[in-house]
């Protein structure tokens, strides 16, 4: 059996596309654009979004080769698990507050779900639902951004305090508890 087997794959190039996002992001739609400023304020709160998640994968992807975690299911506390698959790594609290952190290493991408919302990032689309209602851009075009302004503005609005509050709370638990 090769090491490849057994050693997790990492979170470097998921936090890598993010990065490279939300500067395309900037320098492709802010920079290039004329754009109001309440399109800009939009653009910059979903750039936010992307680099708050961006930090929160670095920190769980230095913990986990800290600890030189291996494949399948470890528990972090009560009702909060750490799965470890081939090309994938989850965290998932099921109470109080159900929310589940996915991170497909294939494809570069991540989901956030919590029971009213749905984030999806991956190259080229970024996908939101709140409360049944969904909204898929291109984060790199910014006619997208100015004809689905109304559901952006309510799906970022509901979007920024779950995903904030409720993951930066949950990987601030993984990346504090003590190893071992």
């Amino acid at each position: 059996m090769d090491a490849m087997s057994t050693t997790p794959p990492t979170i470097e190039g998921v936090v890598r596309t993010l990065t490279i996002l939300s500067q395309n992001i900037k320098s492709q739609v802010i920079e290039r654009h004329e754009l109001d400023s309440k399109s800009i304020t939009l653009i910059s709160s979903l750039r936010k979004i992307v680099d708050d998640v961006a930090v929160w994968l670095d920190q769980v992807d230095k913990r986990l080769k800290a600890e030189d975690v291996k494949r399948g299911v470890t528990r972090l506390a009560s009702y909060t698990y750490l799965i470890i698959g081939k090309s994938e790594i989850v965290v998932m609290r099921s109470k109080p507050e159900y929310i589940i952190v996915s991170v497909n290493l294939e494809k570069n991408s991540i989901s956030i779900k919590t029971r009213n919302t749905i984030l999806l990032i991956e190259p080229g689309r970024i996908y939101m639902r709140v409360k049944g209602v969904s909204v898929e851009i291109d984060p790199l075009k910014a006619e997208d951004y100015i004809s689905k302004r109304d559901e952006l503005v309510n799906a970022l609005r509901v979007l920024g305090k779950n995903i904030d509050l409720k993951v930066s709370q949950l990987i601030e638990q993984y990346v504090s508890k003590k190893a071992g």
